[in-house]
């Protein structure tokens, strides 16, 4: 129950500040500009789970690409840490707000739960993932859904990565699911990604 050290704090304000430099750095786009058909198979995807009206949470929402389709039939909302992409995504009148994996820091509009929760391209940021599976468990609905699509674990071992992206193995998954409450309903190989698909466990 002690309190964290000031050297820790100051690491701590240091990283954030340093993920949200990395992230505006990026604002033209171009690590998000990829084959077209992809993004289609994954939108597929992810209205496959949906119904009508649901409620929807684009986690790392970038320029707002998947959210454009779905906000006709789902009630879409997004986050992304860059404070650039909010902007634009706002500009093309999205419901997006700034927040992180670990801290959505929903606007008192937003809803609370969410139907499904999403992270493209997103989780393989996350410093301390575990901490961003409770953060989607907490605005999950019962029963509600959790998609992580990144890139698959066995296709990135000849990739350089940089400094804060990391890939996970269907255990590793099945590990942050248990740990915090979660089930796994499926893996799904796309390509040279995975998507992992977790269900919230009633408590």
């Amino acid at each position: 129950n002690q309190e964290i050290s000031w050297g820790l704090k100051y690491f701590l304000d240091l990283l954030n500040l340093y993920s949200h430099h990395s992230f505006d750095l990026s604002k033209d786009g171009e690590w998000m500009k990829t084959d077209n058909s992809f993004h289609d198979i994954l939108l597929k995807e992810l209205i496959s789970t949906l119904n009508i009206g649901d409620k929807v949470l684009d986690v790392g929402c970038g320029l707002g690409r998947y959210m454009d389709v779905l906000k006709d039939k789902y009630q879409v909302y997004g986050i992304d840490i860059s404070s650039h992409n909010v902007k634009i995504c706002r500009n093309k009148k999205l419901n997006v707000a700034s927040g992180s994996l670990t801290n959505y820091n929903l606007p008192k509009q937003y809803p609370s739960k969410f139907n499904l929760i999403y992270m493209i391209e997103a989780f393989e940021h996350a410093v301390f993932p575990g901490n961003a599976i409770a953060q989607a468990r907490l605005h999950l609905k019962d029963n509600g859904k959790l998609i992580i699509i990144d890139k698959d674990f066995y296709s990135c071992l000849d990739y350089r990565l940089c400094c804060f992206e990391q890939y996970f193995t269907k255990r590793e998954y099945a590990k942050l699911a248990l740990n915090n409450d979660m089930s796994i309903l499926s893996f799904k190989k796309i390509g040279n990604f995975i998507m992992c698909t977790m269900v919230k466990k009633f408590k």
